[in-house]
């Protein structure tokens, strides 16, 4: 725990980053529900999840997995500072777990809005 009474980050984070789909459609802001009929709409070119696995290499992220629609990377926390030119913190939070019950979970957070 740091000084404020917050966890510390941990030594790799894990995240899932989203690559443009083709249609020029956001699964992260799409106004409807993604189902088995309208998923293909988020589907992102070969070529640009290749690209896009390629730079995250090179800034030194690991890629762990890559889908139709995202790639799944870890990398310690120094190398999302630098990448996406912001500050991480750890944060914890009350969420609902298995059966109803509650439990406290450390979250990843940038320290600013920008996406």
């Amino acid at each position: 725990m740091t000084q404020q009474n917050q966890p510390e980050l941990p030594l790799k984070v894990y995240s899932e980053v989203i690559v443009r789909s083709v249609s020029g459609e956001s699964l992260l802001n799409s106004s409807e529900a993604v189902t088995s009929e309208n998923v293909h709409r988020f589907y992102a070119a070969t070529d640009r999840l290749d690209l896009t696995a390629q730079n995250l290499r090179q800034a030194g992220f690991e890629v762990l997995d890559r889908g139709k629609i995202s790639i799944t990377i870890a990398a310690a926390p120094a190398v999302y500072e630098r990448s996406f030119q912001t500050t991480l913190e750890a944060v914890d939070r009350l969420v609902l777990q298995e059966l109803g019950q509650t439990g406290i979970t450390t979250f990843i957070n940038a320290l600013d809005t920008k996406p």
